[in-house]
């Protein structure tokens, strides 16, 4: 399988002119390695490796925790636990945690009032602590990545309770992805993937330019929340990127959103980039009056064909019927539809695309 340098780091692409794009290498392209995901059934090897600058000896479990909260920007301590502590006890989780924190390799503070509502589980750990990168990791997490430091400790930063609150639904939708991850013999049924790379919008942000109709160049932007690889029984990648959506995205950009994905496909960058054809959108919203909205828009304003490129589905349906499950509405049609069905050889006749 490619493995995520491979497809995400790419150098400066002159494309074809007549698609008028050209793409520009994105300074911090470099993927943050993802622990073991593979049906979160070992944990991540704890040895010792380096003694970072504080003095605190960290392990590969310890490192890819703190390149993760580098590119989330912030986990809850359920998160961190299902992660990076699969099979432990929360108790040690706590103790590592301590001993991260008196280090100043990370931080923590009191989840804002109101945000811990939709996130049940975090009572189940105590106090609701969000936890996110210390400063004085900045020089390691730099080095492990190959980064400018600059640009790490800039990333170093704790946003609004608006932003964190999309930050903690991004990587709750990383642990339900890696809960839709199993093998034909554990589930039954070869419509579950065997594996998953999940990146987050750090690690996907991509810069490259578009020919006006005067003839001018401007830049765009595809910033996706997500990025979601999933393969069955080790056949090639298929990718979506995310949309999570929590109400406060205007019409307009909606609008601006559906056309930057439909000129990412057709110009070519998808393909050179991660070197498939295709992929999907998933919007992943707050409920079914906002969903059946934003359906219903996308439909009047793209074309068919890209608007069937889009699926929406609710935070509710996901976490109550899984990432796989019938949940995704397609724009312009009626039926929902479980992300099997948009696979190539699916064992149900799912449509290629």
């Amino acid at each position: 399988m490619n493995s995520p340098q491979q497809s995400l780091i790419s150098s400066r692409q002159q494309i074809d002119s007549r698609q008028q794009i050209v793409v520009h290498t994105l300074s911090l392209a470099h993927p943050v390695p993802v622990p073991v995901e593979r049906g979160q059934s070992a944990a991540v090897a704890a040895r010792p490796t380096r003694k970072a600058s504080c003095g605190v000896v960290l392990g590969e479990r310890d490192e890819a925790l703190l390149c993760d909260l580098l590119a989330y920007g912030a986990m809850l301590p359920e998160h961190i636990h299902a992660l990076y502590f699969p099979g432990r006890t929360r108790r040690r989780m706590n103790q590592r945690l301590s001993q991260l924190l008196n280090a100043g390799l990370v931080v923590r503070r009191p989840l804002p009032l109101g945000l811990g509502a939709g996130l049940p589980a975090a009572a189940s750990y105590g106090l609701p602590w969000v936890y996110h990168l210390g400063g004085a990791a900045a020089q390691r997490v730099a080095a492990r990545l190959g980064w400018n430091v600059v640009d790490v400790r800039r990333l170093v930063r704790q946003g609004s309770p608006t932003a964190l609150a999309h930050t903690l639904e991004v990587v709750r939708l990383r642990q339900q992805a890696a809960q839709a991850v199993g093998t034909p013999d554990e589930r039954g049924t070869c419509s579950i993937p065997t594996d998953l790379e999940f990146l987050p919008e750090r690690l996907i942000r991509h810069a490259y330019q578009v020919r006006q109709p005067g003839g001018e160049w401007r830049e765009e932007v595809l910033k996706a929340d997500a990025l979601i690889k999933f393969t069955w029984g080790g056949g090639p990648w298929r990718h979506y990127f995310v949309e999570c959506d929590l109400g406060h995205t205007a019409a307009s950009e909606w609008k601006t959103k559906g056309e930057i994905y439909a000129r990412y496909q057709r110009g070519g960058l998808f393909q050179k980039r991660y070197g498939a054809l295709h992929f999907l959108t998933l919007v992943c919203t707050t409920g079914p009056a906002r969903r059946t909205h934003l359906q219903q828009f996308l439909a009047r304003h793209l074309r068919p064909e890209d608007a069937g490129a889009f699926g929406l589905a609710t935070f509710t349906d996901i976490a109550a019927l899984g990432l796989l499950a019938p949940v995704w509405h397609v724009p312009g049609r009626d039926e929902a539809r479980g992300l099997d069905a948009w696979m190539p050889g699916a064992c149900d006749g799912g449509t290629r695309l």
